[in-house]
């Protein structure tokens, strides 16, 4: 309950408060039984209608893709680009949930983003909030990329059918009062092996409050390399 209170008034606060923001997105995930190695990209975000702007930094062999996606427009479809001989394509437009989309990932990009992560706990809060089999310890003194952070750390000890996760590990920028990392872990695959990481996401850089307009998620911003 306490992490569900807090996901629900973090959303609150985001749409009330923040209207977009910018940031370094460093993640990784499991795929099948492989960890992927980790990505870089610059985001910029935009709530109202939701936009979003992608700038792949690493890994080398992907650096320099973008993409575009805006609520409402192209057909519900990301617009998106490719390097290298990929280049030649030119921007192709992609259903977000397509295998091409989704290929490496977990999540579409319109699911990217602080605010679709507080909607990822208040749904797996209001599941596990049915079952007494959850245990929370609340972690000072951390830090991310030298900002303060405090924590939580949600554990269900015993793997049962009810639980997507065996372990969740939050970070809360304390200026921002926003979300900083999440890490998501499966059970150990043998008694008193380590907890499998199944995704974890870090957000550095948070600028809030850009003035963002739709000039920043258009392709045809002389800025972006969009073909």
């Amino acid at each position: 309950m306490p992490v569900l209170r807090w996901a629900q008034q973090e959303q609150a606060t985001i749409d009330r408060d923040v209207r977009d923001y910018s940031a370094t997105i460093v993640s990784r995930e499991r795929i099948g039984d492989k960890l992927e190695e980790y990505q870089s990209i610059f985001v910029k975000v935009r709530h109202r209608p939701l936009s979003i702007y992608v700038h792949v930094l690493a890994p080398e062999n992907h650096k320099g893709e973008e993409a575009i996606y805006v609520d409402g427009r192209n057909e519900g479809k990301l617009l998106g680009h490719a390097t290298g001989i990929g280049r030649m394509v030119g921007t192709v437009a992609l259903d977000p949930q397509s295998p091409t989309a989704m290929n490496g990932h977990h999540h579409p990009i319109n699911e990217l983003g602080i605010r679709h992560l507080c909607q990822r706990l208040i749904d797996l809060g209001n599941n596990d909030v049915r079952f007494a089999e959850s245990q929370i310890h609340f972690l000072a003194g951390l830090k991310l990329n030298g900002r303060p952070c405090t924590g939580v750390d949600v554990i269900h000890p015993v793997p049962r059918t009810n639980f997507q996760f065996h372990r969740l590990r939050i970070f809360v920028d304390e200026q921002l009062k926003l979300p900083a990392r999440y890490e998501q872990y499966d059970w150990p695959q043998e008694p008193g092996g380590p907890p499998q990481l199944v995704e974890e996401y870090n957000f550095l850089n948070l600028q809030v409050n850009n003035g963002f307009t739709d000039v920043d998620f258009d392709p045809r911003n002389p800025r972006y390399g969009f073909p």
